[in-house]
């Protein structure tokens, strides 16, 4: 009885032992959460409160990459953060008119855009960009 107990115990460590390289392996999956809003009305119209609007919100995940290590994976978000904040800037100075607003605070990983233009017709198109590094056993497109 006393040799059952010691095998069970056994198989009980090896099952621990043998799982732990596994978890220290895990695979990192860089995921992007884009946000967009775009909205626009006649100016003539929205003052009688009968003009036509027009608005539109987009929500999306979307899978980057994938990656052997957390940091591989944080290295390839910072450098995504980088150059969409570059490309941002760049075209800033492209636009005709309206007003144009980039924020992106140093050490987070969510960027956004923001471009209003007047007139006729005024419109708002916004645009924020999160990313998250998280192991590939979690899926944040799924309630919790």
């Amino acid at each position: 009885m006393r040799l059952a107990g010691s095998t069970a115990l056994l198989v009980a460590f090896v099952s621990l032992a043998s799982t732990a390289p596994a978890s220290a392996e895990c695979g990192w999956v860089l995921w992007s959460e884009e946000n967009t809003t775009y909205f626009s009305y006649r100016t003539a119209d929205a003052r009688a409160q009968s003009g036509k609007m027009d608005q539109k919100d987009v929500h999306a995940w979307n899978i980057v990459g994938s990656y052997t290590g957390k940091n591989a994976c944080e290295k390839q978000r910072d450098s995504k953060l980088s150059g969409i904040l570059k490309t941002w800037k760049k075209d800033k100075p492209k636009a005709d008119s309206g007003e144009h607003t980039i924020n992106h605070e140093s050490g987070t990983n969510t960027i956004s855009k923001r471009s209003a233009y007047g007139g006729e017709t005024a419109s708002t198109y916004s645009t924020s960009l999160r990313y998250l590094c998280l192991p590939d056993t979690v899926d944040p497109r799924k309630p919790k």
